[in-house]
């Protein structure tokens, strides 16, 4: 391209300095042509190369986005959500306690479960330092990706609340066995105190893992739609021959009820409104 471009600028050259005039001016206008080619040759290559350079960095970025949601998806099924699923049967068996004759002797038996969990690694902070610095991206994804360094660090210290938590239930010795049940489950004890902490960080650590796989997801999302877009409005001008991007495969994820639904996000959806040709006129008009 960039060889056919030169050999025309070239012929033009020649043409030019043919029938300019043979004098100052005919050589100020073939000099003046040939600095104004030369520049705009220059540009266009240099805009050529940052558009590969920003659509190689977005299928970067999408590819880091895929392995975080992996990631997450791998931690919900393995262990979150098997987690949440014993402390819920625990919390029903103890319902059915309570509502039986049974619940005037003795105590509520049930096996707790304090399984330690290990937080994943991640490169966030590098993903968001990609996606500022070497695309131009806006909206959304910006929101996205800031949220979901914010939730990854969220649920890191949540996990490591569990592990506390775990090791201070366990540990007490001056609690029957009532006690311990009141404490795991977050109801009252004998001495009339609440302490819902470790129901409560459960609950967190299973929303904030749906966190972090529904924001990786959706800024994967937002990626491959700006790219196309980039691809698309700089492919004929600069024969950009790149394939276009495509959005991962998670219906495997989907039918096993890993990916949280979008209604539990609709107030985040909400914040970001589609523009339109109609909705930018009017906003023009509107005093």
């Amino acid at each position: 391209m960039h060889l056919l471009t030169g050999l025309c600028v070239s012929q033009l050259s020649v043409l030019l300095h043919q029938y300019a005039p043979q004098n100052g001016w005919g050589t100020l206008i073939t000099a003046a042509f040939g600095a104004f080619t030369g520049g705009w040759i220059a540009s266009r290559a240099f805009t050529k190369r940052a558009v590969v350079a920003e659509l190689n960095a977005l299928s970067a970025a999408q590819t880091v986005c895929f392995a975080i949601c992996n990631r997450y998806v791998g931690l919900k099924r393995q262990l979150v959500l098997p987690m949440k699923q014993r402390f819920d049967k625990v919390q029903s068996e103890h319902k059915k306690f309570l509502n039986t004759p049974k619940a005037t002797h003795g105590a509520f038996m049930f096996a707790a479960d304090f399984q330690t969990l290990m937080p994943p690694t991640t490169p966030a902070e590098a993903l968001q330092k990609m996606i500022f610095e070497k695309t131009s991206i806006r909206g959304r994804a910006l929101v996205a990706v800031v949220d979901l360094v914010a939730i990854i660090e969220s649920l890191r210290l949540a996990i490591e609340a569990r592990t506390e938590l775990s090791s201070e239930i366990r540990n007490r010795k001056d609690k029957t066995d009532a006690d311990i049940a009141a404490l795991y489950l977050g109801i009252k004890t004998s001495d009339g105190h609440i302490d819902e902490r470790y129901r409560t960080n459960l609950e967190a650590i299973y929303l904030q893992t749906d966190d972090c796989i529904f924001f990786s997801r959706i800024l994967a999302l937002d990626l491959v739609k700006y790219g196309n877009a980039l691809r698309l409005r700089y492919l004929w001008r600069y024969w950009l021959w790149l394939p276009k991007m495509q959005d991962a495969d998670w219906s495997t994820a989907e039918a096993s009820g890993l990916l949280p639904p979008n209604s539990q996000y609709d107030s985040w959806l909400k914040g970001f409104r589609t523009s339109t040709m109609w909705g930018r006129f009017k906003a023009r008009i509107t005093p």
